[in-house]
């Protein structure tokens, strides 16, 4: 009896250890699919800027461009990071795998909130930059807002009202993504500075 359970109880170890593996690997290779994706978005938004291809959005007159059925607003660079990501301009859980998105807010009115994944390809180098290190966002149209980081904090998931709460005007630009484990959230706040 002692053996049979034994050998149940190592089977089980067993499948339980496969699986885990597989599910290792599916997350890392949907990670690698939303990096592909966020280049060949990059490259494209890219090459349109450069040649003016652009509309203006009408709610607010944002300079938008539409790759693959996603309406781009922008570009955001981390010169300290070596990091350039498109932002799309609606956010939708499903197309954060392709790119971070504007979660509220406009740069217009200096209250920018971008959300992205912690995929490596993505928002996940973002939690290590420094206070005063620049940030720059590129509109579709070639127009650069320059910030420079002033906080980084940890929210939980729930504390969406601290997340937009625009205190004491304390920041024009918040980006943020999960923590490795999804229990948190990392918020860069970022004031505007004019260079």
């Amino acid at each position: 009896m002692k053996r049979i359970l034994i050998k149940i109880m190592s089977i089980l170890g067993s499948i339980l250890i496969i699986l885990s593996i597989g599910l290792i690997g599916r997350n890392y290779y949907i990670e690698y699919k939303a990096g592909k994706s966020l280049d060949k978005a990059l490259a494209k938004l890219n090459a349109k800027i450069d040649k003016g291809d652009y509309v203006l959005d009408g709610d607010n007159e944002t300079a938008v461009i539409n790759i693959d059925n996603k309406v781009y607003m922008g570009i955001i660079t981390a010169p300290s990071l070596g990091i350039s990501l498109p932002i799309i301009k609606e956010y939708k859980y499903e197309y954060m795998n392709s790119s971070p998105c504007r979660y509220a807010g406009s740069y217009t009115t200096n209250d920018l909130i971008i959300a992205g994944h912690n995929y490596r390809k993505h928002l996940y180098h973002f939690k290590n930059m420094k206070y005063g290190e620049q940030i720059v966002f590129s509109t579709c149209n070639g127009i650069n807002y320059y910030y420079i980081v002033t906080k980084i904090e940890v929210l939980n998931p729930n504390q969406i009202e601290k997340l937009i709460e625009k205190k004491d005007n304390n920041w024009d630009l918040s980006i943020f993504t999960c923590s490795n484990t999804g229990r948190a959230r990392y918020v860069i706040r970022c004031k505007r500075i004019d260079i």
